[in-house]
């Protein structure tokens, strides 16, 4: 699974799934308490499904080239490291 990292200015890690635009989105406001957002030329659509796929990555790309957020990959399984009964 992939998602997306980004830590707030309290130092709080937030994360969304690559597919969920929405709660991406608020990933995005949330980059400097919505300074860099404001600072950039992005101004998106209401209807978030109206980009491509090329338009959305790019849209994403830009704040990861800014080393505000990260994509992460994370196994669909997690193995048990406990081997106890309890």
């Amino acid at each position: 699974m992939k998602i997306l990292v980004m830590m707030d200015m309290d130092g709080h890690f937030n994360a969304a799934h690559v597919g969920d635009r929405n709660k991406v989105k608020k990933l995005i406001e949330k980059i400097h308490d919505g300074d860099m957002l404001y600072n950039s030329d992005i101004e998106f659509k209401e209807d978030l499904s109206k980009y491509c796929c090329k338009q959305w990555n790019e849209i994403v790309d830009e704040f990861i080239q800014r080393g505000r957020m990260e994509y992460v990959d994370i196994p669909d399984t997690i193995p048990s490291l406990c081997k106890c009964s309890k």
